[in-house]
């Protein structure tokens, strides 16, 4: 039987007791679990004393990431608050593949992840960046890519379908752009270990759905 996918809350704030309050409200929302991203928290508050306050602020499993902004066309991940944070309980956490032992040595079960911000993948791109995320040792893959055609739709489907039938370990896939909103409701149907959604939209971005969008698809 396929199990179910996920609903984890994605809190992106720069103060750490903001993160908390929206942690608590995506809770409440409905959500499995909480995906704290530290990208936009100040370098020197990323620290193993917030993430612990981050973990404990929720009833929830606790999953980090924090990515270098700075990059127009990908996220690269930045491991030190990962590392802090699988030290204090976080459940799973985004790291490159050069930290993660370590992060599995500190408590943490690992996810590899990989953004393309400016262009969508071919099918064969993408099933290879799962593949080597899996090889490189993670726990689950994730990747996401820009959906702004039919043809890129389509070919997110054909990805999904083997991921759904041939792929050996948990997966995250999302779509960025025109077809992304209706893209990540599709993971569900197909089997992704977990999917993303706010309490409140960001601000700009409009391929992001609520928890509730979600939630409320669960009970019709």
């Amino acid at each position: 039987m396929k199990s179910k996918t996920l609903i984890s809350a994605l809190v992106r704030e720069s103060d750490a007791e903001a993160m908390a309050s929206e942690a608590r409200l995506g809770v409440a929302d409905g959500a499995d679990a909480v995906m704290f991203d530290l990208s936009e928290l100040a370098r020197e508050n990323r620290t193993e004393e917030t993430c612990r306050k981050l973990v404990s602020s929720v009833a929830v499993p606790a999953m980090f990431c924090c990515y270098d902004l700075s990059s127009q066309d990908s996220l690269p991940q930045v491991d030190e608050p990962m590392l802090a944070a699988a030290r204090v309980g976080a459940a799973y956490v985004d790291v490159s593949p050069s930290a993660v032992a370590d992060a599995r040595k500190a408590g943490a079960k690992v996810i590899l992840s990989e953004h393309l911000l400016s262009r969508s993948a071919s099918y064969d791109e993408t099933i290879e960046i799962f593949r080597r995320q899996r090889d490189a040792g993670a726990d689950v893959v994730k990747f996401v890519a820009r959906m702004d055609t039919q043809d890129e739709f389509e070919t997110a489907k054909r990805v999904m379908a083997y991921l759904r039938d041939e792929f050996d370990l948990p997966w995250i896939y999302l779509g960025l752009g025109a077809h992304g909103f209706e893209q990540r409701f599709l993971g569900s149907e197909y089997g992704a270990a977990m999917t993303f959604a706010l309490h409140r939209p960001f601000p700009g971005k409009k391929d992001q759905p609520l928890i509730t969008d979600f939630t409320v698809r669960r009970n019709i």
